[in-house]
């Protein structure tokens, strides 16, 4: 990536030698090349805690040297300068999720993928446009500059994925198995019972996430009933389910996993608003905000 955010200075320097421009403009390109390669490279490859210093210096280096070569050669090298500008934008974008800890850090990230969608609709526009110009007002010397046009197009595909990467880290993604659990590609599954890991699988299959006592047992004992013969008197004689020894061992089981998940910062597992109904409603797993959950047999 470091070598593609440098090209842009060469393509320029070399538009304005095929417009015809004279002078030290291909070994300025060259120079300005190598130094973009070394300093791209110091920034992408960064400490993330030394990230926001060396962005800022020797991104004001990059775009400073490029705006001094303009004035100095020509001013249609400044092109290279706003593409610098986006360039190093985008690498923060890239680098933004190794930052932040925290639900500000978040709001952040945020506010940076709206100004992303800004400025990629704005480059998008302004292709379109010069497009049209070029294709239909026969914009003089517009040919010089097809080949950097083009890499100004792949520098927004870039940006666009940059928009993307970022736009989906905001989210936790929990990977469940019936046997194994990964949260943002980290195996947790040590850290969980088996059957504790295949009751949270019962709870994301069902609809709207609830599972009911009588449900679990049959699931977790790999029964072919309907329902367990010991539920059957529960539900048909509205017995107190505090009083059936399955219910104690599978409300327990839910309650260690409430805690984990709560403690994982995923979801919870609430009862029924009547607690006297939790026997036929059951308990609901409720994801936590920007969690996206993915199943797989």
């Amino acid at each position: 990536m470091a070598l593609f955010f440098s090209l842009s200075v060469i393509l320029s320097t070399s538009a304005l030698m095929t417009a015809g421009k004279t002078g030290h403009i291909l070994s300025t390109g060259i120079l300005l090349l190598c130094m973009d390669y070394l300093f791209y490279m110091i920034i992408l490859h960064c400490r993330a805690e030394d990230f926001s210093w060396i962005l800022l210096t020797f991104g004001l280096l990059i775009i400073g040297i490029t705006i001094a070569a303009a004035v100095v050669l020509d001013l249609d090298l400044l092109r290279s300068a706003f593409h610098q500008a986006g360039q190093l934008y985008m690498i923060s974008l890239y680098r933004k999720k190794e930052l932040y800890t925290d639900n500000s850090s978040k709001s952040g990230s945020r506010t940076m993928i709206l100004v992303a969608f800004l400025i990629i609709l704005a480059s998008v526009f302004w292709m379109f446009i010069l497009g049209y110009q070029i294709i239909f007002n026969h914009i003089p010397g517009a040919s010089a500059w097809m080949l950097f046009n083009l890499y100004s197009i792949l520098n927004i595909l870039i940006a666009i994925d940059a928009f993307m990467y970022l736009q989906n880290s905001l989210y936790t993604h929990v990977d469940l198995k019936t046997d194994r659990l990964r949260i943002d590609s980290k195996d947790l599954s040590p850290l969980l019972a088996a059957n504790d890991i295949q009751l949270l699988y019962l709870f994301a299959e069902q609809k709207n996430h609830t599972l009911t006592c009588s449900l679990a047992l049959q699931k977790l004992n790999n029964s072919n009933n309907t329902i367990v013969d010991s539920c059957r008197h529960c539900l048909d004689e509205h017995r107190k389910a505090t009083l059936c020894s399955d219910y104690k061992r599978i409300y327990n089981q839910i309650l260690k996993l409430k805690r984990f998940l709560e403690t994982m910062k995923i979801a919870t597992i609430l009862p029924p608003d009547n607690k006297m109904q939790i026997t036929r409603l059951g308990w609901t797993l409720h994801l936590f905000e920007d969690v996206h959950l993915h199943l797989n047999k």
